[in-house]
Parts: structure tokens; sequence; C-alpha cells
């Protein structure tokens, strides 16, 4: 490759080659050296003001959602200007949806699938192919920060090293010094001839310094560590497409072989079989539980361990799968064990509807109930991957599109709406502490049920009942869900205030 030598820019600059955007020819970066240089530092520069006014002491709202697409389209303007449309619709597409659970509500999920989301979309915009975007995106989460404390050392240690020649210090002092300085000039005649901007002039000059905000200044270095990643993806683009593979023989098991899996499977077949027929004897009525024990404890206590026995499972018979492409009966008997995992989920399930169906709804049994979900349908495709005898990338690519689609739909789901709804309609026994500590998105169910606003049904549960605590300040602490909230109690109000 040639090597080219800018005239203006520090050599330590050059070798590292962080100024120059492999998406445009050397040349082109060459002509326009001047600007490239400085434009990531200034961006970095404008991100965090941004990020300063959006976010820094303002309750999570909209404005994560903004501030998220002006870090994006950052990223994609210094990868390359002349960004193509048809890339550029696919990115702000796949930016918008990374960005709608937080404008839903920003919660410890929707921020999940945002961060998630904007990593693929960086290694899309980095220029990976589509199959190698997930791997890149999940590189990034520890290339970036390498880069960083790389990139930090650098400039410490070779900040008074660089040397920029005389012509680059006279054309910049040339370009910029007489304008600056006649500027001011005029703005101080201007401002002693004109009150109002003598008076703007004065709000400009601090009578005193302020202290230093240090959490401020912390909060600075966050924004700057998290962005200047998308800044440089140029940089990171080889190593986010790195296609090194690890290759494993089947035989490389220590402890794994054909008989061995044979064995395991017909003891498992067993077991297995043994708990579906006394779940079957004793969830279906047909058979009375020992004394003391009802079924609502039966099924409490069994959902969870009967769950984490399933995953257990799952993950033994994609270890299984290589050993049973030439061995029919370890095939045969791997298919039956997939099968009675299944079973078990559909009777875990069935557990924790007996114990919803006594005590309610809370959020960690939803959380079961749709990981009971996804596990089962998980195990239906490794049941369809053994018997069409696919390959793990198969299975995972179909298992993983399930799960996504599955936690993207959740972030629009109001569950604490949807179990005071349940709790509140259903024969249960009810638990007026756990109703009263849900969100706000519960108050309408709770004064639509009731007949009782939040505030009274839940007077002797809350120190100071309030709803302020959820009333955005301004726009960039606005959340679509609360909004909506806000307009179901402001409409039964004022249903309830007509004679």
């Amino acid at each position: 490759m040639k090597s080219y030598v800018v005239r203006g820019v520090p050599m330590a600059m050059q070798r590292d080659g962080w100024w120059l955007s492999s998406a445009a020819p050397a040349t082109k970066a060459i002509k326009h050296a001047g600007e490239t240089v400085w434009m990531r530092p200034l961006l970095l520069v404008a991100l965090i003001a941004m990020a300063d006014v959006l976010l820094w002491n303002v309750a999570a709202g909209l404005s994560i959602a903004v501030f998220v697409i002006a870090l994006a389209g950052a990223a994609a303007l210094v990868i390359d200007p002349a960004l193509n449309m048809r890339k550029l619709r696919i990115a702000g597409m796949g930016t918008l949806l990374c960005v709608l659970p937080v404008v839903e509500l920003v919660q410890p999920l929707s921020v999940l699938i945002l961060c998630a989301g904007l990593s693929v979309v960086l290694a899309f915009v980095a220029g990976l192919r589509p199959d190698r975007l997930l791997m890149g995106a999940v590189r990034l989460w520890w290339i970036a920060p390498v880069q960083n404390i790389r990139d930090v050392w650098h400039c410490t240690t070779n900040a008074g090293s660089a040397k920029i020649e005389a012509s680059a210090v006279r054309n910049m002092f040339i370009g910029w010094g007489v304008p600056v300085a006649l500027g001011v000039v005029f703005f101080a005649l201007f401002a002693g001839a004109n009150p109002v901007l003598g008076t703007w002039a004065e709000t400009l000059i601090p009578k005193s310094l302020p202290e230093p905000d240090v959490a401020r200044m912390f909060f600075w270095g966050f924004i700057a560590f998290i962005s200047w990643p998308c800044l440089i993806l140029f940089r990171l683009r080889e190593r986010m497409r790195s296609t090194r593979q690890i290759v494993r023989n089947q035989r490389s098991y220590a402890v794994l072989n054909a008989q061995s899996i044979l064995r395991s499977l017909v003891i498992f077949n067993l077991m297995f079989a043994a708990q579906t027929l006394m779940d079957m004897y004793f969830l279906y009525g047909v058979g009375d539980l020992p004394e003391g024990m009802t079924y609502a404890s039966y099924a409490h206590r069994g959902a969870y361990p009967l769950l984490a026995t399933a995953l257990l499972a799952g993950l033994f018979a994609l270890i299984s799968r290589p050993f049973a492409k030439d061995a029919p009966m370890v095939r045969l008997l791997l298919l039956l064990w997939v099968a009675q995992t299944l079973a078990l989920v559909v009777a875990s399930l069935i557990r924790m509807d007996l114990y919803i169906t006594s005590y309610g709804l809370t959020h960690w049994r939803i959380a079961a109930v749709i990981w009971m979900g996804l596990v089962g349908t998980g195990l239906g495709v490794v049941w369809l991957q053994i018997w069409k005898d696919k390959a793990n990338g198969w299975m995972l690519l179909r298992v993983g599109l399930l799960g996504s689609a599955v936690l993207y739909a959740c972030a629009f789901t109001s569950f604490d709406r949807m179990i005071a709804r349940y709790n509140l309609t259903h024969d249960v026994t009810q638990d007026r502490t756990y109703l009263c500590q849900l969100d706000e998105a519960a108050f309408p169910e709770i004064q639509r049920l009731t007949g009782k606003s939040a505030l009274d049904y839940c007077y002797y549960h809350y120190r100071n009942p309030t709803y302020s605590a959820f009333e955005p300040q301004d726009w960039r602490e606005w959340g679509f869900r609360n909004w909506r909230v806000r307009r179901s109690l402001a409409s039964m109000t004022s249903e309830t205030s007509q004679p």
C-alpha cells in the first residue's frame, strides 16, 4: 500500500490513521485533510454539549431517544459523508426501532433493547455483511472500551511529540486570526453603543469563576466514552468483522462419547417419564395430594425447578446432537427426550396457572410464564433441528429472532396495568400492598375497578400520595405510556365531576 504524508497533520496522527476515513479514497482524504482532522473531535464536543442539555439533571424520557438518533447520525456522517440513500434509510429505520421502546417508557428492558439495537446499527454502518452483524455488534462491546483506553493513552503520551509545521500554524492564524480579532473589537464597540448588547455582554462575562461540578464532569466523561467509538467505527471495523472460528470435533469431548450419550438418554427418558406421569396424576385431579399440601403450593414448588431442568435438558440435547447423526438409536432417544422435556415445560405452565389462579399475578410470575413459553418454543425448534438434521446456526437464528421479537413486544406492554386488572377482576387472594406498589400505569385500572382513586385506595400504603412524580417538567421527560395514563386519569376525573 502507498503511504501518504499530509502536510499540516501531526505524524503521530498519520501513523495511527484515526483522522482518515477508510470509506473515502486516500486522495480525497488528503485534499480535505484540514477538515477531516478536526471533524471527529468537534462532533464529540457537540455530542457532549447536546447530552448536557438533553440528559443532565433531567428525568429519563424522550431526550434519550433524541440523543441516540443524533449519535447514530454522527456515526453515519463520519464513516462516509456520501452514504448512499438505501444504506442511510436502513440505518435510520433500525435506529427508529431501537428508540421506540424508550419513547414508550424508559425502563431496564427498553434501555437494553436500545443498547443492543444501536450496536447492530453501528455494525451495519461500519460496513459489516449481514451474516456478520450480530457477532460484530457483540464484539463492539469489548473492542470499543479497549480502543478508548488506547486513544487516551496515545494522546497523553504523544501530545508533546506531535509536530505541526509552521506553515499550518501560519495559515490557521491568517485564516482565523483577523476575523476573530476584529469581530471581538466590533462587538465591544457595539456593546458600548447599544445598551441591550451591553447587558448581554455583562451576562457573558462571569464576575467570579464558579466551583467545578465534579459530577457533571464525570457525566461528560461518560458521554465521551460511549460516543467516541461511534465516531471511529472505521478503525474498529476489521476487529468487528473477525472471522476466526473455533473448530470442534466431537471426539474432543473428554467425558462424552456415543456410549455415555446413549446410556444417559435411556436414564433421562425413564426419569422424565416418571415425572410426567406424576404430574398428570396430581395436576389433573386424579390423585389426592399429601395431607396439608394444596394444589397451589404443589404448583408453586415445582414450577421454577422444572423450568431449570428443561433449560439444562435443552443444553444437553444440543451437545448430544452431533452423536445422533450416525446413530439411529441415539437420535430416536434424543427426539423422545426433547419431546418429554417439552411436556415438562407444559407441566410447569399448568403449575404456574394454578398458582396464579389462587394468588394472582405478579411481575415475577408473568416473567416466568413468558420465559416458559420461550423455552417451550425453543425446545420445539430443537426437536425440528434434530428431526431435519439442521446445523446449530439454523436453530440459533430462529430462537434468537423469536426471543428478540418477544422482548421487543414486552417493552410496549404495561404489565402493571395487566396485573391490576387481573387481580381486581378475579377471585384471588388480594395483596393490596403489592397493588399499591405498582407504577402509575395501574392507577386507571384501580380507579375504574374499585370506584376509588388510587390515592384513596392506597392511602394507608403511601407516605406521601401524589401523582406529581410522573408529571414531566418539559418535553425531555415526556413518555408515551405516562402521557396515556395522565389522559386516562384526566378523563375519569372529568366524568366523575360531571353532575
